[in-house]
């Protein structure tokens, strides 16, 4: 006897861009995976991953009333949201693939990036409706994979852009003092992404980082 499972058709993708394996697992070029794991433990920890799209995917509920803390005013526009959260396992230049399959088969989700930046200064969070990859390999993809920009995303400073050669200093495993410093950033990037799920991109972008 064959059981079909229903269908889950979640209201966004989002999508934290890394690079598979523990080697990688303390790097700067990490922080879209860690802004994820924060997404999932403020969510939902208890949620199991399923492996298909090249990626570790959960499926999420959002609920308003359990995240108000999280999201101040969130008022009586929220309503309750679902999530496909997507961490590719692909190396980081071929995140695309993993993105682009999850998008194919959820058409109708908006898709949410989050990932790294050596363009702004560490710590600094910015957030864009769309536009190129500005060096980044794993955006470089995802636009390559989509034949689109036009996703918003979050982007977390690393530092880094005077250096010659970025590569070695974005693989870089970090000392302790600094892995804590970023895990805040990318718990910040969490909970501006659960902003934008259950208040649209517009509404979470015009308030900025004001928490």
């Amino acid at each position: 006897m064959i059981l079909w499972r229903k269908k889950w058709n979640p209201d966004w993708l989002v999508a934290g861009l890394g690079n598979p394996g523990p080697a990688y697992a303390g790097t700067r070029h990490n922080l879209g995976w860690m802004a994820a794991d924060e997404f999932r433990h403020l969510v939902n920890p208890s949620a199991r991953p399923r492996h298909r799209f090249n990626a570790q995917t959960w499926e999420l509920e959002l609920s308003p009333g359990e995240l108000a803390k999280l999201v101040p005013h969130l008022g009586e526009r929220a309503e309750a949201k679902r999530v496909l959260l997507v961490k590719p396992t692909t190396m980081m230049n071929l995140s695309g693939r993993a993105v682009v399959r999850a998008k194919l088969a959820h058409p109708q989700a908006r898709l949410l990036v989050i990932c790294d930046d050596v363009n702004l200064p560490p710590g600094e969070l910015r957030m864009r409706a769309g536009g190129g990859a500005g060096g980044h390999k794993g955006l470089a993809s995802a636009i390559s994979e989509l034949g689109a920009d036009d996703f918003p995303r979050i982007r977390i400073g690393i530092g880094g852009s005077e250096l010659a050669d970025t590569t070695d200093y974005v693989l870089e495993e970090m000392g302790e003092r600094e892995l804590e410093q970023v895990r805040r950033w990318a718990a910040l990037a969490a909970r501006k992404a659960i902003e934008v799920v259950l208040l649209g991109f517009e509404v979470a972008a015009s308030r900025g980082f004001d928490w």
